[in-house]
């Protein structure tokens, strides 16, 4: 029993640490950027969606439509929500965001873009 209590205790030990380890892994990503006028493709990773490319069904989100094209006032709010979300801007220029939010407890990092195309009034 003393046994068994002693392989579980190093089982858990062990898998904190590697959450750890991994949200370490995670701080040294960057948002990749505008490329030829539109967000990077995303990888083959579970844990992306991009409004961008339709062709890839696995990570097609809808874009968010602006209303009567104001994409400056809409992305002045995307900031300021940012902000409000204890997010870090890493990148703003006109009409784009890179934003990063980290966890809590285990420090993974998120990376976040946002592009305004008003020119489809996305």
């Amino acid at each position: 029993m003393k046994t068994l209590l002693i392989i579980l205790f190093v089982i858990l030990l062990s898998s904190v640490c590697l959450l750890f380890i991994f949200g370490k892994y995670s701080q040294k990503s960057h948002a990749p950027g505008i490329l030829n006028g539109s967000l990077s493709k995303c990888s083959n990773k579970p844990n992306c969606v991009c409004s961008e490319y339709i062709e890839d069904a696995k990570h097609y989100i809808m874009p968010i439509n602006h209303p009567n094209g104001h994409a400056d006032i809409d992305m002045t709010m995307v900031s300021a929500t940012i902000q409000g979300m204890n997010g870090m801007i890493q990148s703003e220029q006109k009409g784009y965001i890179a934003a990063t939010f980290t966890s809590k407890i285990f420090g993974f990092v998120d990376d976040m873009e946002f592009r305004s195309d008003l020119e489809h009034g996305i």
